[in-house]
């Protein structure tokens, strides 16, 4: 476990440089883990939307949301315990994309987002 208590999922999203073959591998290795939400209550689409992606272009980063969205569709719904969604904090971190926010909108995303007057996710 990481220092939010995260799965293995969550602790190679919170890399700065994410992998998808990495993120491949513990999904096949452990199919659980995309379902496994941290201390936080955020689950690993919560963590995928806001990873820094170094150096990845939009595509690369939609490629890894997409998967983590794909193993686990559920947590688009998902509200961590501040209340966000998944997409509340794709809209708020800097290091998001228009493809991430638009994916999640085209995949059901609720669309209240609540903390918008909130300084932008660090």
């Amino acid at each position: 476990d990481g220092d939010e208590e995260a799965c293995a999922l969550g602790i190679a999203l919170g890399m700065e440089k994410p992998s998808l073959d990495i993120v491949r591998l513990i999904l096949a290795a452990n199919p659980e883990t995309r379902s496994v939400a941290d201390r936080k209550s955020n689950f690993p689409l919560h963590m995928a939307v806001r990873a820094p992606f170094l150096d990845a272009s939009p595509e690369q980063r939609l490629e890894v949301v997409s998967l983590v969205y794909s193993a686990h569709t559920p947590a688009i719904h998902e509200k961590n315990f501040r209340g966000e969604t998944p997409l509340d904090i794709a809209i708020r971190s800097p290091f998001s994309c228009d493809e991430i926010i638009d994916f999640l909108q085209q995949k059901g995303a609720p669309e209240e987002s609540i903390h918008m007057e909130d300084p932008p996710l660090v």
